[in-house]
């Protein structure tokens, strides 16, 4: 039967493979991240998954000068010996290194007799002190815990009173390990102790940090102390909760990143297959400002070249997406927006909608009036489309919210549409969101944002669905120092 002391091997964090060790892949790369000191508990289902994770856990721990330690009960020491060789471990050679044990449950929980959790610990500790002794730094081990089943482990209270106490040995030596549990073998009610006891568990392959995890002093019930302990619990549910809205902000960040990037390139290929009828258009009104129009038709005509050079401007610029650079030139904001609500004149006369517009002062900023253009047409198409019967817009000079100091223009437009749901509301600025189905893209208020903080500005939105209330109002701030 091997002992736990034995022959030393070398140490050195970056020293070659021994001897006893041939090249080969470490394909659950998260085992590498268990180090000592770290207490685990391996819940598996059968004997395959077991092997296939605690083989490699313990070869890593001989590739870094530790000696590893199999604590065997239901697997039969062969199959452990076979899984060692697969995973590239001469077993004689380990052994007569004295790097490898594989040892009974008789050679130590139940070494005496019976079970005893303070004795296992005072065992523990010795067997990292004879390691030392022999040249290693420190104790990889790990062992089935099937034993606790038999009359002697009493699972349901000396196992788990172990496993508290293990939280508290391994910080203070140099040992890690990792406690395996046969899920079709253990109670459900004992399963959740030993959930509740361990920092990290392994399950299906995945080395978890464990939300669930219970301090000891806190599990245990001990008397004294108590108050600081449950701070702990308190604030490590705390952080764990933050983290995990933090990953989810982060995969939903991932996600609208692909599909910004992948319209990116959507947008790119319509924009070129647009150049060429484009192109078309405009020689055709070209040659229609040639003819001898009315003035009614001409002002049309000028209009339409106005409208076909902004069109031709927003296709040469889809390359980027929306976020192209420009020469920035003074911009009337008055007239910028005087300019935007003429474009839908014939449609509000014609459906008895009233724009209203005021100028309160002079409203000149340094930008793009191109791109300003586009962020009041979106404004006012989203209101039309919202139902909206009146529409008012007021333009003054102002200071930012945050930065009183911060001068600049205000513009507000606000209509009496049917509103947004709170629910949607959050979700008006996101890109590809839309309540209009095959008729909406979802990138106007984004790419209006997007203008607007492009511009050193900011947008906000207040909106309401109460009957006879209803309606939705923009404010935005744009600095003009």
């Amino acid at each position: 039967m091997d002992s736990l002391a034995s022959a030393p091997v070398g140490v050195g964090a970056n020293r070659s493979l021994p001897p006893f060790l041939r090249e080969w892949s470490l394909e659950n790369s998260q085992l590498t991240s268990c180090a000592v000191h770290d207490h685990l508990a391996l819940i598996y289902d059968n004997q395959e998954e077991q092997l296939d994770i605690i083989v490699p856990f313990l070869r890593l721990g001989m590739e870094r000068g530790e000696k590893s330690v199999f604590i065997v009960d239901d697997t039969n020491p062969k199959a452990v010996i076979a899984a060692m060789e697969r995973h590239g471990v001469n077993v004689d050679a380990a052994r007569a290194r004295g790097a490898l044990a594989i040892v009974t449950k008789y050679d130590a929980y139940l070494k005496n007799g019976d079970f005893d959790p303070d004795w296992m610990i005072g065992f523990l500790a010795e067997a990292v002190e004879d390691a030392k002794k022999q040249g290693f730094h420190a104790v990889r081990a790990s062992g089935e815990m099937t034993w606790a089943l038999g009359p002697a482990g009493d699972a349901n209270n000396r196992l788990i009173e172990y496993e508290c106490k293990l939280n508290r040995f391994f910080p203070g030596y140099d040992m890690g390990g990792i406690c395996q549990y046969n899920r079709r073998r253990f109670r459900p009610e004992t399963l959740m102790h030993v959930i509740h006891t361990h920092p990290r568990l392994v399950f299906r392959g995945q080395v978890c940090e464990n939300p669930y995890y219970i301090p000891a002093e806190i599990f245990q019930g001990l008397s004294g102390g108590m108050e600081d302990p449950v701070r702990q619990l308190l604030e490590s549910m705390a952080e764990n909760t933050r983290l995990r809205h933090q990953l989810t902000l982060e995969k939903e960040a991932l996600r609208r990143s692909e599909k910004l990037a992948a319209a990116g390139r959507m947008a790119a290929t319509i924009a070129h297959e647009i150049n060429n009828p484009l192109e078309a258009i405009i020689n055709l009104w070209y040659l229609l400002k040639q003819e001898n129009l009315s003035s009614e038709g001409r002002a049309y005509l000028d209009a339409m070249g106005g409208e076909l050079n902004r069109v031709s401007h927003i296709a040469r610029q889809t390359f980027e997406f929306y976020r192209f650079d420009g020469t920035a030139s003074p911009v009337d904001l008055a007239q910028v927006t005087e300019e935007a609500v003429e474009l839908f004149s014939r449609r509000v006369e014609a459906q008895g909608i009233e724009i209203e517009v005021r100028h309160r002062a002079k409203a000149s900023i340094w930008g793009l009036d191109g791109e300003l253009r586009q962020l009041f047409t979106n404004l006012m198409v989203n209101a039309l489309e919202a139902g909206a019967g009146k529409i008012r817009i007021r333009i003054s000079q102002s200071r930012e919210w945050r930065k009183r100091a911060r001068r600049g223009v205000r513009v507000v437009v606000a209509d009496d549409g049917s509103g947004i749901p709170p629910a949607i509301a959050a979700k008006a600025f996101e890109p590809f969101f839309s309540t209009k189905k095959e008729k909406g893209t979802g990138l106007g208020l984004w790419v209006s944002q997007g203008i607007v903080q492009k511009h050193e500005g900011s947008i906000r939105m207040r909106t309401s669905t109460r009957p006879g209330r209803s309606g939705t109002t923009f404010s935005i701030f744009l600095p003009t120092e």
